[in-house]
């Protein structure tokens, strides 16, 4: 693993890190396997977006013995309030957000979607019209001014592995400037990124998972087995969708949720 200097902290931070998003849902077992993945490569750096409390207490369980060799990143505005994500700017809800993340991670406190929320990696999806490999998305990503370390999302041990091994990979793997060249005009608009910033939806929906859903069977063509069994969970579905627009409102990408919602629960059946 390189290594990079974070800042002016003088924090040596390793060049590939994680989202926790893939953590998401996680048993603790399997939480652990990633974290002592991270460990063997000598990956130290992992962003905490999400503040919801399993994780974070699976993960602070996963760190006892060794919280010294890891860098947490934490996002002080974002807390769980009702059981769903929640953007606040409330003092006294950042406060408690905030202390409860200490509490389940045994941490005092410092982002980037490498891979657009995976759309970059496939050609259907990408803005662009064209995919992108991860070496070349990693390499993009670090190659930016200030750039310490990219906190690339791992919804498997060999997501994390597939990351993992850019330290390894050629300088001809890694190149991007002739896949940009080709490149169309590019523009995010419409995109969901799943960061999240809809919520919260007065419906309880989680807007992010749903659209989400959506766009793997929009991608694969058909409903995957999996995907239709981690739909039927969700407490709350698109069907319930009041169409208030509350959550268009504050998506940064202009993206037609209240369309999203409609054609999820014709796709799904609720």
């Amino acid at each position: 693993m390189n290594y990079r200097t974070l800042g002016r902290t003088g924090i040596q931070a390793g060049e590939i890190g994680i989202g926790c998003e893939g953590f998401l849902e996680k048993s603790e077992e399997t939480v652990k396997q990633f974290i002592d993945l991270m460990e063997e490569a000598g990956a130290n750096c992992i962003d905490l977006y999400s503040p919801n409390p399993d994780m974070r207490s699976a993960l602070g369980k996963a760190l006892r013995g060794r919280r010294e060799k890891f860098v947490l990143e934490g996002h002080l505005c974002a807390v769980w309030k009702d059981g769903q994500y929640k953007r606040t700017r409330d003092i006294a809800e950042v406060k408690e957000g905030f202390e409860d993340q200490l509490k389940r991670l045994g941490v005092g406190i410092t982002v980037m979607k490498a891979f657009g929320g995976g759309d970059l990696l496939s050609e259907e999806l990408s803005p662009a019209g064209k995919a992108l490999t991860p070496y070349q998305c990693l390499h993009y990503a670090l190659s930016r001014p200030g750039v310490a370390c990219v906190m690339a999302g791992a919804r498997s041990t060999d997501d994390l592995k597939r990351s993992l091994a850019y330290e390894e990979a050629s300088d001809e793997e890694k190149d991007y400037a002739e896949a940009f060249a080709a490149f169309p005009k590019i523009s995010w608009k419409g995109h969901c990124m799943y960061c999240g910033h809809c919520a919260p939806c007065p419906k309880g929906i989680d807007v992010a998972s749903v659209t989400k859903f959506l766009n793997l069977v929009r991608a694969q063509g058909e409903i995957p087995e999996t995907v239709r069994e981690h739909y039927a969970v969700l407490p709350h579905t698109a069907s319930e969708c009041v169409r208030c627009g509350a959550c268009e409102k504050r998506c940064p990408f202009q993206v037609p949720v209240m369309k999203n919602m409609e054609e999820a629960a014709d796709v799904f059946g609720r």
